[in-house]
């Protein structure tokens, strides 16, 4: 009885090493997963604010004209501004300059 509990034992200790190693490589793995999108993000956020000649400026905190709701522009996409409130968590829409005001 003993000699099966201690083989099971020393079975058990060698899969969690291996579990270890494995979970090691896969940290690894998200990190470059990561850095890639993160590069790709940047540049796509970055890139068109250097060709378009907008009036409001990335991070800037503006206001929505039909519903006074504060918001800050996080990126531009098409021509347009997309705003997000809660701490750029909470997605709320794409706007035209015409339809936002600097916040004041």
């Amino acid at each position: 009885m003993n000699t099966l509990i201690s083989l099971i034992l020393v079975v058990f200790a060698i899969l969690q090493i291996i579990l270890f190693f494995k979970i090691w490589g896969m940290t690894n793995d998200i990190r470059e997963i990561r850095d890639k999108y993160l590069k790709s993000d940047i540049k796509q956020i970055v890139e068109p604010q250097n060709n378009l000649n907008m009036n409001y400026e990335l991070n800037e905190l503006v206001v929505d004209i039909k519903t006074g709701k504060q918001m800050r522009i996080k990126e531009y996409k098409d021509n347009k501004y997309s705003c997000y409130v809660n701490s750029g968590t909470k997605f709320v829409g794409d706007f035209d300059e015409s339809e936002i005001r600097k916040f004041s």
